[in-house]
């Protein structure tokens, strides 16, 4: 499951050497629909997309992002992957929660900035930066009263 992902990765960001290998989307969210039960839906295209990436890295990513977005609101979760025209592969994961403000939503990316009780603000600085090690980009758009979508780009 998804610990089999993130054990292969034990130096997240820091370990120089990536053990990057192509990676079938369609796996990763067999894996993180038993995680996060019935709150997540998929739209995979095509049903058997691939990325090359690090197998625990990128699943890092995207068990971070599903926690984040399944816990800013109370209806489902969207991953959709597809492969895009200028090249490469997206992976968006879009939430109906309340959205975020927008002088938060310039911070969310910088280390140890939470807007959670609980919350350790290492999450989505260490998502972006993962993605950034694999050559790709992670994005986000948010309105208020809308909801949010973190998309990541990899080549």
């Amino acid at each position: 499951l998804i610990h089999r992902h993130l054990r292969r990765s034990a130096a997240i960001v820091h370990n120089s050497s990536s053990q990057s290998e192509w990676v079938d989307v369609q796996e990763y969210c067999d894996d993180l629909s038993q995680f996060f039960d019935a709150r997540l839906q998929f739209d995979i295209q095509p049903a058997d997309l691939q990325v090359y990436a690090d197998p625990g890295q990128l699943m890092q990513v995207l068990v971070n992002l599903v926690k984040n977005a399944i816990e800013a609101g109370d209806g489902p979760v969207i991953l959709s992957a597809s492969r895009v025209a200028k090249g490469g592969v997206e992976i968006s994961v879009r939430d109906r929660g309340m959205g975020i403000l927008p002088d938060v939503l310039e911070r969310i990316f910088i280390p140890f900035f939470t807007t959670k009780k609980d919350g350790s603000g290492i999450g989505l600085s260490l998502s972006k930066q993962i993605v950034a090690k694999h050559g790709g980009t992670l994005r986000v758009w948010s309105k208020e009263g809308y909801g949010s979508r973190f998309t990541l780009w990899l080549p």
